[in-house]
């Protein structure tokens, strides 16, 4: 079609002259596009990368969520095991309450007050310790996913993103261009035909 177009404007009885100005006013178009067109690749890249940086943060809290999620799931378990073993043993070394051996028996009143104030304040710790490790497990689990909530849609934006710099990659490998270097081509080849007809060198 450019061809055609030419032919025509050098063998028609009016042929069409195009200025030195309008080709320095084609030129500026195209320079500006040029910079457009590497602006926005800039920002691609800016993106593709800042969405990187967003993934590999995300993972990394993904995984210690995962982590702490994972310990406080064996806490219960190694609370059970701690109070059986205490329960076994003092199955195994039951008091002696007639013994004369035994301290405990041997104590005033305030003294065994103490003592048995003592022992309600370690259970009511230990009690304690345990609602607080059984009321962060449901926090934890919602912690981890909202934090696989914020990640999938991470994941699939950098899918397209990588997906799009690829295709064109492949179409640049493949010899394709996009619509602003066919321009320019266009651009330069009708500069130089105009040129060397009238004799003017750029």
């Amino acid at each position: 079609m450019t061809k055609e177009r030419f032919l025509r404007s050098i063998t028609s009885p009016t042929p069409t002259f195009i200025e030195a100005s309008e080709n320095s006013a084609l030129e500026a178009v195209l320079a500006t596009e040029k910079a457009t067109l590497k602006a926005q690749k800039a920002s691609v890249a800016e993106t593709l990368s800042a969405l990187e940086a967003r993934g590999r943060a995300l993972a990394a809290r993904h995984t210690a969520a995962q982590l702490r999620a994972a310990h406080l799931h064996t806490l219960p378990a190694h609370i059970a095991a701690l109070e059986a073993q205490l329960a076994a043993l003092a199955a195994a070394h039951p008091p002696e309450p007639q013994s004369p051996a035994n301290p405990h028996l041997r104590l005033g009143l305030a003294d065994t007050a103490a003592l048995l104030a003592a022992r309600d304040a370690d259970r009511a710790a230990l009690d304690a310790r345990i609602a607080a490790v059984g009321a962060a497990l449901p926090r934890r689990e919602r912690e981890r996913e909202r934090v696989e909530a914020e990640l999938g849609p991470l994941r699939e934006r950098k899918a397209v993103a990588v997906g799009q710099a690829l295709e064109a990659r492949r179409r640049r490998e493949e010899g394709g261009v996009d619509g602003l270097e066919e321009k320019g081509r266009w651009f330069r080849a009708s500069g130089m035909a105009l040129e060397s007809m009238l004799g003017v060198e750029g």
